[in-house]
């Protein structure tokens, strides 16, 4: 089983990167070691999100102090008659929480989706022949045939390339695809430059090659993304942070 080189895959050339993953590339991996490399690497899933409900999310808009201070006043308001004073007030605490919510909701809903891109079969070479696997069964090694309209179901880095277009915009925002080949690039490369490497939950537009997966599951640059947009839920930012003293003080002030 292989213990993987501290040089990142895209910096080494791909005999380098074959001889770190153990891996014959004409043969594939034995269904042996795949399950071996299973048993150490564990299934090539990324781990589910927490689900929340409309009404936690709605609540996490309306929960500030300084939101709270705004809907006293407007109930205050309403109660003394001032009816416009009310309805300014209530106005803005509505469009405040329906412009976070709406952001909150499509961007859940997006990571959800980037999360479930991948295809469900995905080709390999596995013991001499070309096989059709679930993208759950993949293990850092095999050897992964990519042709155009798939979607990659893990990191792969590039052995072949044969007019091999990728669109990354899920991963760097970037609208035009990016040719892909077969030369490395520098350790300190941007993942948005690493043109030997192909990365999950990106697709494949045009051409087809050869990789030989080096991270599955949550090691992979998505698996990264979602295991931080996951963890950054229950931190609050600096400016929140501001505000929140700031409702306080505006709280007893008032």
């Amino acid at each position: 089983m292989p213990e993987h080189d501290q040089t990142p895959a895209f910096a080494q050339p791909p005999d380098a990167a074959i001889d770190t993953f153990d891996v014959d590339p004409a043969q594939g991996l034995s269904e042996q070691e795949v399950q071996s490399r299973r048993q150490k690497y564990g299934d090539n899933r990324l781990k589910k999100a927490r689900r929340r409900n409309v009404l936690s999310i709605l609540w996490d808009q309306i929960k500030s102090i300084v939101v709270i201070i705004l809907v006293i006043a407007g109930a205050i308001a309403f109660a003394f008659g001032q009816i416009p004073e009310g309805i300014a007030i209530a106005a803005v605490v509505l469009i405040n929480a329906t412009i976070g919510f709406v952001s909150e909701w499509r961007a859940r809903r997006s990571m959800e989706a980037l999360q479930e891109s991948a295809r469900k079969d995905v080709r390999v070479r596995r013991d001499g022949a070309e096989r059709t696997v679930s993208h759950h069964d993949l293990v850092p090694g095999d050897v992964l045939l990519i042709d155009a309209g798939d979607v990659a179901s893990a990191d792969a880095r590039l052995l072949e390339s044969n007019n091999l277009q990728v669109d990354e915009s899920s991963l760097t925002g970037e609208s035009v695809t990016v040719r892909k080949g077969t030369d490395p690039v520098a350790p300190d490369t941007p993942l948005a430059e690493r043109t030997c490497m192909l990365y999950r939950g990106t697709t494949i537009t045009e051409g087809s090659g050869m990789g030989v997966v080096v991270a599955t599951g949550m090691k992979t640059e998505l698996g990264h993304i979602s295991e931080m947009a996951q963890t950054a839920e229950d931190e609050m930012t600096p400016l929140e942070k501001r505000l929140n003293k700031l409702g306080w003080r505006l709280g007893w002030l008032v």
